[in-house]
């Protein structure tokens, strides 16, 4: 056992002595993020990372779960969220309120726990909460889980490092019923009510696009949304959270994952990249790789294929060798191959719009970044 943990759960303490002592929110106080009346045992999700690095002590509305939880159930009861989730409960003998706060600070100060994988496996925190709650000794109210994550999960059965999970973010009932199917997730028993702060929230070197970034958060939420009610758990909240950022230095690294572009009508998926799977060779429509270009597109059908409101514009583009007339052709045959991949996945033709644009306009591209795609919502 080492400090991380430590560090996590002191600085849980940290929020309750905020909130107890009249420097935070309480719980009917007139600020936001009121505890709801029906609320029972409470267990909490976190763990400060290098990708993730929040000042929980900051989180608007936190400091109300904590002192319920203290008041209430007389203790902590948490799950630090990394690659291997360890929980840990902190009790007080004391009956005044005061005095708990200071002897379970003072028991913290013996603990010595930290995260012993730096990666984040959010479905089997999830799932050591609700054993957890299964201990509980409120007679009534429901069962919750509060949450402060990024949602950027790298390990376990939810891993947005590998394709698997990323070409599934927008299509999440397709990603759980997979899931459902392999025997990967199963039924919650004691969770039924779910509050989730911070959802997005990353730090250096973990990003989003910044175009999209509202985008992936709601989607990010729809995803774990998807999640609870495909287990039985229709209470799910999300909060957000205007958080300042601790340092991250010697907190357990976390792989960074590269979450699919959330395409609009104003934020194209621009395939000129020069490590693009969707690259044509010279002077003709041939992919220079066609099972590469169907896996670099495979997160859009799967969207698609969910969601059939959805419809794509593919614009075709040369570079500027030949005439304008030849280009034209050249484009729209490019545009046509694209949607042909669409189409052979099972997307009706009239939600794929291929146009022919001819020569890119974008001078300052390569020849080959030239000869490229642009994916747009209608």
């Amino acid at each position: 056992m080492k400090a991380f943990f430590k560090i996590f759960v002191l600085t849980l303490i940290t929020v309750i002595c905020f909130g107890l002592f009249g420097c935070g929110e309480s719980s009917d106080s007139g600020g936001g993020n009121k505890i709801d009346k029906d609320i029972g045992d409470i267990v909490f999700v976190h763990a400060t990372r290098n990708n993730q690095a929040l000042d929980i002590t900051q989180v608007d509305g936190l400091s109300n779960y904590l002192e319920y939880a203290l008041t209430n159930q007389g203790s902590i009861n948490c799950v630090c969220l990394d690659g291997q989730p360890k929980s840990a409960s902190i009790e007080a003998d004391s009956k005044n309120e005061q005095k708990k706060v200071a002897e379970i600070k003072k028991k913290m100060n013996n603990f010595d726990w930290s995260a012993e994988d730096p990666e984040t496996d959010i479905l089997s925190a999830v799932l050591l909460a609700d054993k957890l709650l299964g201990t509980g000794t409120a007679k009534s109210g429901k069962k919750t889980v509060v949450i402060v994550d990024s949602g950027i999960s790298t390990k376990g059965n939810i891993n947005f490092m590998e394709p698997k999970t990323n070409n599934y973010l927008y299509a999440p009932k397709l990603f759980f019923e997979g899931l459902k199917t392999q025997g990967a997730l199963i039924k919650l028993d004691n969770i039924q009510k779910v509050v989730w702060f911070g959802m997005g929230n990353v730090a250096d070197p973990q990003k989003l696009d910044d175009n999209g970034k509202q985008g992936q958060i709601s989607s990010l939420q729809a995803f774990y949304q998807e999640m609870f009610n495909s287990v039985g758990v229709e209470d799910v909240s999300f909060e957000s959270v205007n958080s300042s950022s601790v340092s991250s230095d010697n907190l357990p690294k976390v792989s960074v994952a590269s979450l699919p572009k959330y395409i609009t009508k104003d934020n194209a998926l621009t395939k000129s990249e020069g490590d693009s799977a969707l690259k044509f060779d010279f002077g003709t429509s041939d992919l220079s790789d066609p099972t590469a270009a169907n896996e670099e597109l495979q997160f859009l059908i799967n969207q698609m294929l969910e969601n059939k409101g959805i419809s794509y514009i593919i614009e075709g583009y040369t570079d500027a060798v030949g005439s304008e007339e030849s280009n034209l052709v050249l484009s729209q045959q490019r545009a046509d191959s694209i949607k042909s991949i669409f189409t052979s996945a099972g997307i009706s033709e009239d939600r794929i719009e291929a146009i022919g644009k001819g020569i890119n306009p974008d001078t300052n591209l390569s020849d080959d970044q030239m000869r490229c795609v642009v994916i747009k919502q209608k």
